[in-house]
């Protein structure tokens, strides 16, 4: 090894490379995080266990004509906010290890000839720290993000872009720039929010899509969703999915602003040459009435994910049939509820419920059945009873107020000198067991509260007692 960049115990931007330059032609098939290994240290030196992610690569040395003594480690450049998920991160101190010495072993720096590196060598970096893109990134180009191509998918026809049908291949367009961009989210509008309920057009970001249109007015927005494909020193790609079915026989405007940012900070705001249009393209003319849709066919349960996070039952699958996998317990009723008073009790026992229309009716066993629920704000639902408490509703249930089964509160100590007595938990109600009592025990000291009871008032099956308070690096109460 003839030299590094950077030297020893010197400093990197995060998205520059390591270069190292030998006196022989490197193999690069030697070279892994095996043979050039990195240790990672904290701003106050300790060791941390943080993956390096990048790129070896072969260049040309200083005065050679062609590529072989310089080995490059390119780091993998951030993709989040604040920066951290690259291959390497602001304000830490890496330390990197070639490994040389004996080739038997196959686990050292080799050059094309087989020669292993003579010695092993170590040197340390430290990485930029900050917080913004110009304290922590190299400008390694002048000026903000510039164009390089535009590709859109399915590729076009001459009668224009297909209309993003659900039963077709989605539309997804390219936008490549000369340089990585700034992967912020409020930089690549990544978090724009694409629901049609909340999104607003004032938010859509530095990079959108948008037409005229002859109802609607000029400039309406075509919300997409935007992911950073590619985001590398030589440059990066932006991917844009509109949502929904596009305009047919409309011009269709790929707008960049030109606040858009380059990794390094740099925007175009200071170039007045600056073209905001980065591409337009034409969808297909599409008058007459449209079908689209998505055919499944039910005919077994081999489509059915039963790995699937939900906690609601599986779906009963048979001879062209999907249904739910489970009854609707309650029967049909046009009762409703919703309570006027500031505190409504209800016991799963036995109770007398007093619906919003009809006359008042028994309730015993704590299963209310009605057609559609409102709690309304300032209003209390409390549950009392041993039986869990059950709503079978057939239409709405709406909670703007509360409702509650939370069960009493466990005796309070107001006294001392007096531990070898059983201070009771709280009482549980709607089916859950009552809490475990404090300090159980008569005659000994209790290092631990009494367990809970669970469910149905199953013995000690609920939650566990604190542990002594008073114990030695305990640090929580009882």
């Amino acid at each position: 090894m003839l030299s590094t960049e950077p030297s020893d115990n010197g400093q990197l931007f995060l998205n520059d490379p390591i270069r190292i330059d030998f006196s022989n032609r490197v193999d690069l098939d030697s070279v892994n995080l095996t043979t050039f290994t990195f240790q990672v240290f904290d701003q106050i030196g300790q060791p941390v266990a943080e993956p390096v992610a990048g790129q070896f690569s072969i260049g040309t040395s200083p005065g050679d004509t062609e590529p072989g003594r310089r080995l490059l480690f390119t780091p993998v450049l951030p993709t989040n906010d604040l920066y951290t998920n690259g291959g390497f991160r602001p304000g830490r101190t890496y330390e990197v290890q070639l490994v040389g010495g004996n080739r038997n072993n196959g686990t050292v720096l080799r050059d094309v000839g087989g020669k292993a590196l003579k010695l092993p060598r170590t040197f340390r970096f430290a990485t930029a720290d900050g917080t913004t893109p110009s304290a922590l990134f190299r400008n390694t180009a002048p000026g903000g993000p510039r164009r390089t191509a535009f590709e859109v998918t399915p590729t076009p026809d001459t009668t224009g872009v297909v209309l993003n049908k659900l039963g077709a291949a989605p539309v997804e367009l390219r936008l490549r720039f000369d340089q990585p961009l700034n992967p912020a989210s409020t930089n690549v509008p990544t978090k724009v929010e694409t629901d049609p309920l909340t999104r607003n057009s004032n938010s859509r970001g530095r990079a959108f899509l948008e037409y005229d249109d002859p109802d609607f007015g000029d400039n309406v927005w075509v919300p997409a969703d935007v992911e950073l494909e590619s985001n590398t020193v030589a440059g990066s790609t932006l991917v844009m999915r509109p949502l929904g079915v596009l305009p047919n026989n409309a011009t269709i405007r790929v707008i960049v602003e030109r606040t858009l940012e380059d990794i390094s900070g740099e925007s175009n705001v200071a170039n007045v040459a600056y073209q905001r249009v980065f591409a337009t393209f034409k969808t297909k003319r599409a008058y007459e009435q449209q079908f689209d849709g998505m055919v499944d066919d039910f005919l077994a349960t081999s489509n059915v994910d039963l790995t699937a996070a939900f906690s609601e039952p599986v779906g009963e699958v048979g001879p062209g049939y999907l249904k739910a996998g489970f009854d609707f317990g309650g029967n049909v009723t046009g009762a409703e509820f919703e309570p006027t008073a500031p505190l409504t009790v209800l016991n799963t026992d036995f109770t007398l419920v007093q619906p919003k229309n009809g006359s008042p009716f028994n309730v015993s066993g704590g299963v209310f059945n009605f057609r559609s629920v409102n709690i309304p704000v300032g209003r209390t639902v409390q549950g009392q009873g041993t039986n869990p408490m059950v709503w079978l509703v057939s239409k709405k249930f709406e909670v703007a107020g509360t409702l509650s089964v939370r069960g009493g509160d466990g005796q309070r100590v107001n006294t001392s000198g007096n531990a070898n007595i059983a201070k009771s938990g709280g009482a549980g109600v709607c089916g859950g067991g009552d809490g475990g009592a404090g300090s159980p025990s008569a005659t000994a000291r209790d290092l631990a509260g009494q367990p809970g009871n669970g469910p149905r008032q199953a013995a000690g099956q609920g939650g566990r007692g604190g542990a002594l308070s008073c114990t030695a690096g305990c640090g929580r109460g009882a």
